[in-house]
């Protein structure tokens, strides 16, 4: 090998040295930024669920609740139900009860036209 040679080889040598020290740093610069875009990601996802663990806690509740009015609901129907029977048989008595009135003043009132004294 002659001094040209070796220095042609000496000089592909650095070239390609630099060539590889450059992919090597846009490697490094692309490994670092999706790095960044990772962690960014990580972080957002993590908020992301934070955020879905209380939605979820609020419909928990929402849940709870309705089933509790739900529940007062049919306990005021049931009373309602209760009411509306007492009060069928309120005007029953009363029906009952004019009735019977009309029925002695009727009678009252015939016997007086019957017997004039």
């Amino acid at each position: 090998m002659t001094i040209h040679e070796r220095e042609m080889t000496l000089a592909d040598v650095i070239f390609k040295q630099q060539q590889l020290e450059r992919e090597i740093a846009k490697l490094r610069s692309i490994t670092y930024e999706t790095q960044q875009e990772t962690e960014e990601a990580h972080k957002k996802i993590a908020v992301l669920e934070r955020r879905m663990d209380e939605i979820n806690a609020l419909l928990i509740e929402l849940t709870k609740s309705s089933v509790k009015q739900g529940e007062k609901i049919d306990n005021f129907d049931k009373k309602q139900d209760v009411f509306m029977s007492n009060q069928m048989q309120l005007v029953k008595w009363f029906v009952v009860i004019i009735i019977a009135i009309l029925t002695v003043l009727g009678g009252l009132v015939g016997i007086k036209l019957a017997l004039p004294i």
